[in-house]
């Protein structure tokens, strides 16, 4: 209550008490007759004696005898009239000016948490308020922001997120690494393979392909770098496939190149060894054989169970046999039914058999034919050293057949290969290799699932490496591999008839008497192919020397070296030593021509050097129609300066007492069961010595005579008694 209001009234009443029938101020009279002070909430009305009038909205007056309402002050309020007293404006409102009938609500925006306030208060930044009269401001959601006075929080544009969790008052931007596509989220590290390298990006860059290859990012997602598990999945890939392919043409179709196929007897046993060209991939140690021989190496004497090969090498039979397939050996013992051979003369099973029979005679070894009139498809094969193994018949056992050839390959077939092949030199398993070289390689693939963008293309680029070194591998290897020892003395001695005779085919012959050697072509075949020819027969030499040799031509390999005039025609048994029938013709050349140093300028008609062995078929002597047909022959054209038949032999000519006892006691055995007539194959041969005087009869008593006269020579010089012959 104010003291300046009361004193005025309380002199007024002093005053005017003086007065009769009159109030002072501030008084009103009663019906008593007396005067009253206006009541709280009313004050003097100035307009009528003796009256009060009620304090209107937005004043009051506090208490009696007010002379004037007082109004309310800011952040107060009166709503009604005659109020004795204001009210504080609630939280939320405010009144700004005085006397006011009423609050205020705060604008959205804006709060007031507090009563009697004059005035709102702004929303912080990171706050809002979205309703009018609002207490407290609230805070902006995640993602959201808002400045100061906000009505509303707005979302934070992409590339950027709210500073804090809630009640952000600003965006910043997404970190390198980072990104926000979407308004009003928060920025998210970038995925894998993709960064960012700037600040404030709505997307990733993808790393892709650089060069084809596969990139990644980095930890902090900033800059992409080489995949590592992709540079990983290539290489084992690019491993697992080139071991795998490496692998896979000795698997589908292993084959090891023969360098030699002989009748050993070095021991007293008959073994037929084989001599592969290089290592072959045939264990011929188990585990247990390796570590016993590796305690024992340093020993002098082999271990028990040893055999020895050639005279020289010690072997021992434990490798585990297996199946195996002859193929391109041109011997009917060996070749499998599906085995190609080459055109022109072939040795049958007939020829085989007879060269057999002749093998065995000659080692004083009783004949055991087995009569076949069917190849045989397959063989069983027991390795005994990394380059040696022996061949087996059906029942597992090695077989005694007399097999000589220098050429042809064997195969395991498939699938005996993932089993019974390993590593040279190792005990590793091809197939259990080729199962780990294939799971490496896949490997990468099966984890496509998560292998990065461009990963599959890498990876099918890889196996194409991988095919193309294995590829190149196999050319490497088939570069270098070194020929037999066969092989490289027959291109040798090719190349050494070439320099005589450039060209074969200006020096082609008719088949006739054109077509001889000469005896030095004989000995200078017998001195070049020694180490491969050794005991061998004919049958060997057409096989594996002439028909290579004159393959190119296709001629006769007298028209090869350079064919001659024949001045002796020889006939000839194939299945004997072909060393033993050079050495025959060496003789005979001395015997017959002189001076010495010209013997080897006689020339010799001989079958497998003056007939083209490509247009040929087989020809045994003395049974066989082509030698009756050469003795025939004989007869016919005998005169005064013809030589006639002589027998030849290792030791010398029989007409010139020139040989051994032994051979022409043979001879003479088997001249006297002599028969021309059962000899066989060609039916115009019988016909036409049918047809001369005296038939087969005087054909006998020819060839009787000859060689009985050669006998007698013999017998002159060695006293041997042939007499029983007549």
């Amino acid at each position: 209550m104010r003291i300046s209001w009361l004193l005025p009234a309380a002199l007024v009443f002093w005053a005017n008490g003086q007065s009769a029938n009159r109030c002072p101020d501030a008084y009103y009279w009663n019906s008593n007759g007396s005067c009253n002070p206006c009541p709280a909430g009313s004050s003097a009305n100035w307009s009528s004696d003796w009256s009060c009038s009620e304090c209107p909205v937005g004043q009051y007056a506090p208490m009696q005898g007010m002379l004037q309402c007082i109004g309310c002050s800011r952040g107060r309020f009166a709503n009604d009239t005659g109020s004795s007293e204001c009210h504080a404006c609630p939280a939320g409102r405010f009144s700004s000016s005085s006397a006011q009938s009423a609050c205020e609500a705060c604008a959205p925006g804006k709060y007031m948490l507090s009563t009697q306030s004059s005035e709102c208060l702004h929303c912080e930044p990171g706050k809002f308020s979205n309703e009018t009269a609002s207490e407290v401001c609230q805070l902006c959601p995640f993602g959201t922001y808002s400045p100061q006075n906000a009505t509303a929080c707005q979302d934070c544009p992409a590339g950027t997120e709210a500073v804090d969790f809630e009640g952000s008052d600003r965006c910043v931007p997404c970190k390198a690494g980072f990104y926000n596509s979407v308004a009003g989220k928060s920025c998210v590290r970038c995925p894998p393979r993709a960064v960012t390298n700037t600040t404030g990006l709505t997307s990733c860059e993808d790393c892709g392909l650089i060069w084809l290859w596969p990139m990644t990012s980095d930890a902090e997602r900033t800059h992409c770098v080489t995949e590592g598990a992709a540079f990983l999945g290539c290489i084992c890939i690019i491993f697992g496939c080139t071991f795998f392919f490496i692998l896979l043409p000795y698997v589908l179709r292993y084959h090891a190149e023969i360098e030699d196929i002989t009748l050993d007897r070095t021991d007293g046993k008959c073994r037929v060894i084989i001599r592969t060209h290089g290592r072959h991939w045939l264990p011929h140690r188990s585990v247990q054989r390796f570590l016993k021989d590796s305690m024992l190496r340093f020993r002098a004497n082999s271990s028990a169970g040893t055999f020895v090969l050639g005279g020289t090498l010690n072997a021992s039979s434990t490798g585990r046999p297996v199946p195996a397939v002859f193929f391109n050996t041109d011997h009917p013992f060996l070749d499998a039914p599906s085995s190609k051979n080459e055109e022109g003369w072939i040795m049958t099973e007939a020829a085989a058999l007879e060269a057999e029979a002749s093998a065995l005679y000659f080692w004083a070894k009783p004949m055991e034919r087995t009569e076949s009139k069917q190849k045989i498809a397959g063989h069983l094969i027991q390795p005994v050293t990394s380059h040696h193994l022996i061949l087996l018949g059906q029942d597992g056992l090695p077989t005694s057949r007399s097999i000589e050839t220098s050429k042809g390959v064997l195969r395991i077939p498939f699938p005996l290969t993932l089993f019974m092949l390993s590593v040279p030199g190792t005990f590793v398993s091809i197939g259990l290799l080729m199962v780990l070289s294939a799971l490496l390689a896949l490997l990468p693939f099966l984890a496509l699932i998560s292998s990065p963008e461009g990963a599959k293309w890498v990876y099918f680029l890889s196996s194409m490496i991988a095919v193309l070194l294995a590829t190149g591998f196999h050319l490497f290897v088939a570069s270098l591999r070194p020929i037999t020892p066969t092989q490289r003395t027959l291109r040798r001695h090719m190349r050494n008839i070439a320099r005589l005779n450039p060209q074969p085919e200006l020096t082609r012959r008719k088949k006739g008497p054109e077509r001889a050697v000469r005896a030095g072509h004989v000995e200078d075949l017998v001195t070049t192919f020694q180490e491969s020819i050794r005991h061998r027969d004919m049958y060997y030499v057409a096989t594996n020397i002439i028909k290579p040799v004159t393959k190119a031509h296709r001629l006769s390999y007298a028209e090869c070296v350079g064919p001659q005039t024949v001045s002796w025609f020889v006939s000839h048994y194939w299945g004997t030593s072909f060393s033993h029938f050079a050495a025959s013709i060496q003789k005979h050349s001395e015997a017959v021509v002189q001076p010495f140093n010209s013997a080897q300028d006689v020339s010799y008609w001989i079958c497998s050097f003056s007939n083209n062995q490509w247009q040929l078929e087989e020809a045994l002597p003395l049974t066989r129609a082509w030698c009756l047909f050469e003795v025939l022959q004989t007869m016919i054209i005998r005169r005064e300066n013809f030589k006639g038949l002589s027998l030849c032999t290792t030791t010398g000519v029989l007409q010139k007492g020139k040989s051994g006892v032994d051979l022409p006691m043979r001879i003479a055995e088997r001249l006297a069961k002599l028969r021309l007539e059962d000899a066989t194959d060609k039916e115009m041969i019988l016909k036409l010595v049918s047809e001369m005087p005296g038939g087969f009869e005087a054909m006998n008593g020819y060839l009787r005579r000859n060689i009985a006269e050669a006998l007698r020579t013999m017998q002159a010089w060695r006293g041997t008694n042939v007499e029983w012959l007549r």
